[in-house]
């Protein structure tokens, strides 16, 4: 219980933190979801409608364009007829770069 507490106080002082620099940079911000949800006329996602969850909930405000996708410098081996045993998922690089788990 203790840990939940503490991070939930942590997660206030780093939002805190965030609005304080937003401000600083003249952005206004009244609660969180201002910081977590800004809906704006053009909202481009990278991915596609069939890969966002809920994607018929989006508005006409939102341009689904797939992956942002750039030619590699370096020669890269082709991969063919891989055999996993098993279902092929989508998994988004954010979620391992933060460390977020989604189980």
């Amino acid at each position: 219980m203790i840990k939940v507490i503490l991070k939930i106080i942590i997660g206030y002082l780093k939002i805190t933190c965030l609005k304080w620099k937003l401000k600083k940079h003249s952005y206004s911000t009244e609660g969180i979801l201002d910081i977590t949800i800004n809906v704006e006329n053009l909202n481009i996602v990278y991915t596609s409608k069939e890969f966002q969850p809920c994607s018929t909930s989006f508005d006409e405000r939102f341009a689904f364009v797939g992956p942002s996708m750039v030619e590699r410098k370096e020669e890269m081996e082709e991969i063919e007829n891989i055999n996993i045993g098993g279902p092929i998922i989508y998994i988004a690089w954010y979620s391992f770069q933060s460390g977020y788990c989604f189980l």
